[in-house]
């Protein structure tokens, strides 16, 4: 069986000694993406042993093959494709069928293959999630055959996280804090008619399948005026309505321009939920991004931004946690720790996740509002001395060593 990170209890205290260094290390992401050389020479310095990255799209043409050169202390890692074109003409092209036979907007074989790069547009999301949900699952089949390593995020983990409704869902349904949802909307009379019955003016609209607030649209109406602040840029040409990410927010004020942005989202199916009021830090709405490492909410990141979207590569403000604690009740503060490892924990199979959470305006109450499966680049970030990469690595470690602590240390 392949065996996964099953347990989400507190890892043993740094100061514990290990016994072996882990084996070889396979990385599936892109080769020229800084987070698998990050992970790969964290791993080195570790004094792992070789370390192999593999794009998205040698695995598909390999099969599982690839498996065979791994060693039995073997780890693999299933990282983000980032911005690979290659991956991601590959991944539409697995998604075709699926998407095609559920009757999403698609890109036929002739199209993917006419791609040029262009790395901001917005494509075609839904056949992309459905093409890593076919290759994961090849990956998760040729794993059950092929005398597999430890996995540190196990793929159907994987598609739940990158799958923004589904997840909530589960969150939810843990009794895990979360903001209010609708119902699947349609597009925008849709949106406002289900944003009326709900008693809603302001909503969070997301891609379901969507990353680093591609896609966003922050919403707000008084039934007769709407506002919306997006990272989209509509593009119309010859072509037709394409969409564009870009690094500064933009405002939406024309009720014609709202409704095309938003009817041009909802056939790649999207996630609504309510706007919850942030925080405020001099005069910036803030959130805080906390990894949960092995069960424990290890390394915290504070986002202060002046609009209501708060991602970093917007040019938003990066500060130390220490400076939200401080306006929260000790308990307060504890609270959102402890929300963070119980949202980590309905996630069972992987090693990290890493949750974004807001506090409320009077710094008492908090949500979750994501869940992320490749969220552990943060760069200068550190827990009891350790990087992100560091502290995951001491973990793999613990487990990879030979059973001399208590049974809930272990891997099944």
């Amino acid at each position: 069986m392949v065996a996964l990170f099953t347990d989400t209890s507190r890892s043993p205290s740094r100061a514990e000694g290990l016994t072996d260094p882990p084996g070889s290390l396979a990385i599936i992401g892109d080769p020229q993406d800084r987070r698998a050389a990050l992970f790969a020479h964290a791993w080195r310095s570790a004094g792992g042993g070789p370390t192999h990255i593999r794009s998205y799209e040698d695995v598909v043409r390999a099969g599982g093959a690839w498996l065979t050169d791994l060693d039995s202390r073997a780890t693999l890692r299933i990282d983000s494709p980032g911005r690979s074109f290659a991956a991601m003409r590959t991944i539409l092209l697995a998604g075709l069928g699926a998407a095609a036979a559920e009757g999403s907007p698609v890109l036929s074989e002739k199209q993917i293959e006419e791609l040029r790069q262009d790395p901001c547009r917005i494509a075609f999301t839904r056949q992309w999630y459905l093409g890593l949900v076919e290759i994961l699952g090849r990956i998760r089949r040729s794993l059950r055959i092929a005398s597999p390593p430890q996995v540190t995020s196990d793929p159907s983990e994987i598609l739940v996280l990158f799958d923004k409704r589904t997840c909530h869902s589960r969150l939810w349904t843990a009794g895990v804090t979360v903001p209010r949802s609708l119902p699947d909307v349609l597009g925008f009379d849709d949106l406002a008619s289900k944003m009326r019955s709900a008693g809603l003016s302001r909503v969070f609209i997301k891609l379901a399948h969507g990353s680093a607030a591609s896609g966003t649209v922050a919403f707000e109406t008084n039934g007769a005026r709407h506002r919306a602040w997006t990272t989209v840029e509509l593009v119309r040409d010859s072509n037709g309505l394409r969409l564009y990410n870009t690094r500064r927010l933009r405002r939406y004020t024309d009720p014609h321009m709202i409704r095309q942005l938003i009817d041009s989202l909802a056939p790649h199916r999207i996630h609504v939920e309510q706007w919850l009021p942030k925080a405020t830090l001099h005069g910036y709405a803030c959130d805080l991004r906390v990894l949960v490492i092995d069960g424990r909410a290890a390394h915290q990141v504070l986002r202060l931004s002046q609009g209501p979207i708060t991602n970093l590569h917007l040019g938003n403000r990066r500060e130390d946690a220490r400076l939200l604690k401080a306006r929260m009740s000790p308990a307060a503060w504890e609270a959102v720790l402890a929300t963070a490892e119980k949202a980590a924990r309905c996630f069972p199979r992987c090693l990290h996740v890493a949750l974004d959470l807001a506090v409320s305006t009077n710094f008492r109450c908090h949500a979750v509002l994501e869940a992320n499966a490749f969220g552990d680049l943060l760069d200068g970030s550190t827990y009891s001395g350790l990087t992100p990469y560091e502290l995951q690595i001491r973990a793999i470690r613990q487990r990879l060593s030979p059973p001399s602590r208590p049974s809930h240390a272990q891997c099944q």
